[in-house]
């Protein structure tokens, strides 16, 4: 056997990747397919040629969603509170907001979630996915024991709504189809209003600007 001082040390190996910085990563992505999928998209936005549909969204929402989750992941505390999650919600609509954005880019990506109501799918996808993934056992005992809970605050919600409405004269709160959640008593509210002051009140078509909305009130009206 030979002594420690007799062994041989064995000289470090350079993968051929680490040379061309293969092994390191964005994402799932090696470092340098990213930088050429990247460019491809950047040179596709401010050329024209990035298409206007899924395609074109979906290249470019891949590669900041893999750019940000990278950031997120790495940056020391903000990887503790679900940095990925939030550099990829508040930094993109940062830079629409300050036009940091392309023009090209932002149409794409609001082809693919708007348009397309990608959204739509991958809500959908997320919960069937979280809910038929879980253990069979786990999920009728959970399941039992949050429908109790479930129907009871259901219930709770509805009287303390219909209690609020009640008392701040309110008919019934409504949820408009483009707000995602939350009453909208705006309506009901504006219309008792220009009732108190004599006027007509607007119809819910949306003709709030026409000259018969703010016409005053005859005997029937005020009745």
């Amino acid at each position: 056997m030979d002594s420690p001082a007799n062994a041989r040390i064995a000289a470090p190996t350079v993968a051929p990747g680490s040379r061309f910085g293969l092994d390191y990563k964005i994402g799932v992505v090696p470092l340098l397919v990213f930088i050429i999928l990247a460019l491809i998209v950047y040179l596709a936005s401010i050329t024209g040629t990035l298409p206007k549909d899924m395609v074109g969204g979906f290249a470019t929402v891949l590669v900041l969603g893999m750019l940000l989750g990278h950031f997120g992941l790495n940056i020391p505390i903000l990887k503790d509170i679900g940095g990925p999650a939030i550099l990829s919600i508040f930094l993109p609509s940062i830079m629409v907001y300050y036009h940091l954005l392309n023009a090209d880019l932002v149409k794409s990506i609001t082809a693919l979630m708007k348009d397309s109501n990608f959204l739509y799918f991958y809500i959908c996808a997320l919960v069937s996915g979280s809910i038929l993934g879980m253990n069979r056992t786990v999920l009728i005992q959970g399941f039992l024991r949050m429908f109790v809970p479930l129907i009871a605050g259901t219930i709770a919600a509805v009287c303390v709504g219909l209690l609020v409405g009640f008392v701040c004269r309110v008919p019934a709160p409504r949820s408009p189809a483009e707000r995602g959640a939350g009453s909208c008593p705006h309506w009901c509210a504006a219309s008792l209003r220009r009732r108190r002051c004599g006027v007509a009140p607007c119809s819910r078509s949306g003709a709030r600007g026409s000259a018969s909305a703010n016409r005053p009130l005859s005997g029937s009206d005020r009745a």
